[in-house]
């Protein structure tokens, strides 16, 4: 599996509709690897999702840190 096909398809189960689509066609393989490899898929594209918040929340909170130091450094007159 190519990386951009399963960026692409991480992206996709994002949407709630689009990742009960592709478990119901992973149930009805009735193959319980198929459907378990499905999951696993949906699962990883709602922590993609999770996880790229939470990156931008800290992004930010550390720009804002960096900002406060270089305002405290150049007040800073010994």
């Amino acid at each position: 599996m190519s990386k951009s096909y399963k960026a692409d398809l991480l992206e996709a189960l994002r949407d709630p509709s689009e990742a009960a689509e592709y478990l119901d066609a992973a149930f009805e393989e009735d193959d319980e690897a198929v459907f378990r490899l499905a999951l696993k898929d949906v699962l990883e594209a709602g922590l993609s999702k999770k996880i790229t918040f939470h990156a931008k929340v800290l992004r930010a909170k550390l720009l804002r840190e960096k900002e406060t130091q270089k305002i405290l450094l150049t007040d800073y007159h010994p």
